[in-house]
């Protein structure tokens, strides 16, 4: 079981959400909250008013004169108009009967629809939906068991465990429910009326109900932005709730669908491996969430490597883009689901490769050659940020450029910063950099470094000195961070936000990782990523070190994704790794052929 804290909303849930990696119970959380407020408590049967009488239980204002209090008798023999009076008005008190009703379980049953319109998306609802029923059959005292609406013949489940949550996500069929699957279920229950049973899945199930049945029908919201899912409810007493789950992003899905749980340890696996001819021959660029690994090749061109959402998935083959470029470009990305790149040519001007649409099965290339804006080239390959359609980088000056393109369909640059750039990072919510202020010569002080991270908010001073290193990170509430070095072996983190730390460390710095990752969603405090010479990653997190992974061969460069935090590196074998929190095995492992 994952050990981390949840946010307060979310704490409610802790028992089952904790089965699940802290990034991964982060993003179901909203979907769990959801349903369980709609579904409502769990509530107790009434008693039927039948069985063996069992004494008496208490007063009533209805009954049999033989149950009459004794009191009233009385009244009737010292003011018979009092008693003829409380009769006509209902006024009498009579003695309540109590009856033994057989002993029932108290049972929430749920049969999930297993079919084809449930794959995707609405099978995050079942995983939201089993978590959500769980907590309210705590609440209610109640048992809870759950089975799917296609094989009534496999017995019900009464745990929500890792692998009872595994064997969920794969009870997949290509048959939708029929009305016989629905009477075996209502046969096999036995027609317990005290049963709290729940069906959930597609379109069809509210009809397929019987009686005294809830339903939650689940489909996909087309279009909709940020994407949802539709959930209707109809409880057994006849309230109909219609509900909107937001869906975490795709790669998250992927890996709730697919993967959701680490391994209890690493492990060797065929299933990461796959062998390879591209030699990689510069250092590694990742992606912000965690998906492209890119690396210049060793020949020309760029190497892609396709990094899998769950280590269960395979992993994909390495493909070389761009192979026409003699040399590696000066910074790659992703945009519009393909490589990109920009290459900087010998006149000082810049190509940019990029694809125009999603759809498009090529690379367009737009150039841009501007006297008074020379570009130099660098020795190591470097980001290509996409927003907004705009691509920014950095040349081998260190000065942030962005590429632009008038309405006349002509390009120009457009300097971000006209002092040097020391580090920068881009995510959707902000462009953040590390670089020099100058204040002119008539100005008390020459400058200071800042940290800018955007046009409308005020710069982040650190002083006079010149860092000697800078990595940026973007936490859970999507803020960001840098860990700047002023001194060697020494690092400051700073921020908009009152979050201070200092590590000291003499080990290489890779990177800053988000706490959040660390499995603690309160603590917004990063920990400093570092790689000793004994090929030890290590976090150093509140005075404490973590061990996250040992590489098999030296490291030549790491690199920690923005958002994610997957950890890249390449060895000087040539290989590639790709790890994702918590670092328990690589999602993936690159191999030269002759390695």
């Amino acid at each position: 079981m994952s050990v981390h804290v949840l946010p307060p909303a979310l704490a409610p849930w802790a028992p089952w959400l904790e089965l699940f990696p802290a990034e991964l119970a982060l993003s179901l959380g909203p979907m769990v909250q959801r349903l369980a407020a709609a579904l409502g408590p769990f509530t107790t049967p009434a008693h039927s008013g039948h069985g063996e009488p069992d004494g008496f239980s208490g007063l009533d204002r209805r009954g049999v004169y033989e149950r009459l209090l004794p009191s009233e008798w009385l009244l009737a023999e010292l003011a018979p108009d009092e008693f003829l009076r409380r009769a006509a008005a209902s006024e009498h008190a009579f003695l309540r009967l109590e009856r033994r009703e057989p002993a029932k379980a108290r049972t929430s049953v749920i049969l999930f629809d297993a079919g084809p319109s449930q794959l995707g998306s609405p099978r995050l609802a079942h995983l939201a939906a089993l978590l959500a029923l769980a907590r309210r059959a705590s609440l209610g005292r109640a048992a809870l068991a759950w089975g799917v609406l296609q094989a009534p013949e496999v017995p019900l489940v009464d745990a929500v465990t890792r692998d009872t949550i595994r064997a969920l996500l794969a009870r997949r069929t290509a048959v939708a429910p029929t009305a016989a699957d629905v009477q075996s279920w209502r046969t096999c229950l036995g027609g317990q009326d005290h049963k709290d049973i729940w069906l959930i899945g597609g379109p069809s199930l509210r009809r397929l109900a019987w009686p005294g049945v809830a339903t939650v029908e689940l489909r996909d919201v087309l279009g909709a932005e940020p994407p949802e899912l539709a959930a209707d409810l109809c409880t057994a007493a006849g309230r109909t709730v219609a509900v909107r789950l937001p869906l975490p992003d795709g790669p998250t899905c992927v890996r709730l669908i697919r993967d959701p749980f680490p391994p209890d340890r690493a492990r060797p696996s065929a299933r990461d491996r796959r062998r390879t001819r591209r030699v990689p021959a510069t250092n590694l660029v990742i992606a912000n969430d965690g998906s492209r690994v890119f690396a210049g090749a060793q020949g020309g061109g760029v190497i892609v490597y396709p990094v899998p959402h769950s280590a269960q998935g395979g992993v994909g083959k390495p493909k070389l883009h761009f192979p026409e470029l003699r040399h590696s470009p000066a910074a790659i990305g992703w945009y519009n689901r393909g490589s990109a790149a920009l290459v900087i040519d010998p006149d000082g001007g810049a190509t940019l490769f990029y694809k125009a649409s999603k759809s498009a099965s090529s690379h367009e290339s737009m150039r841009c050659h501007d006297p008074h804006c020379l570009l130099v080239p660098t020795d190591e390959l470097r980001p290509l940020w996409f927003r907004a359609g705009l691509a920014t980088f950095r040349d081998g000056s260190d000065t942030l450029y962005t590429f632009r393109q008038r309405p006349d369909k002509s390009t120009y640059l457009e300097r971000q910063h006209d002092a040097p750039v020391l580090a920068a990072a881009q995510c959707e919510e902000w462009l953040a950099h590390l670089s020099f202020r100058d204040n002119g010569p008539d100005a008390d002080f020459l400058g200071q470094w800042i940290i800018h991270s955007g046009d409308h908010r005020s710069p982040h001073f650190l002083g006079f000195e010149r860092p000697l290193g800078a990595h940026f990170a973007r936490d859970v509430a999507r803020a960001w961070h840098c860990a700047v070095s002023l001194a060697q072996g020494q690092w400051q983190l700073h921020n908009d936000k009152d979050i201070h730390a200092e590590w000291t460390t003499d080990d290489r710095v890779i990177g800053l990782l988000p706490g959040h990752h660390l499995g603690d969603f309160k603590d917004h405090v990063p920990a400093l990523v570092t790689l000793t010479s004994g090929r030890n990653f290590l976090a150093l997190h509140r005075g404490t070190t973590r061990h996250l992974v040992t590489a098999e061969d030296p490291v030549v460069h790491a690199t920690i994704a923005l958002v994610t935090g997957h950890l890249a590196y390449v060895t000087t074998r040539g290989s590639v790794v790709v790890l994702r929190p918590p670092y328990d095995a690589p999602l993936a492992r690159f191999m030269l052929e002759d390695a």
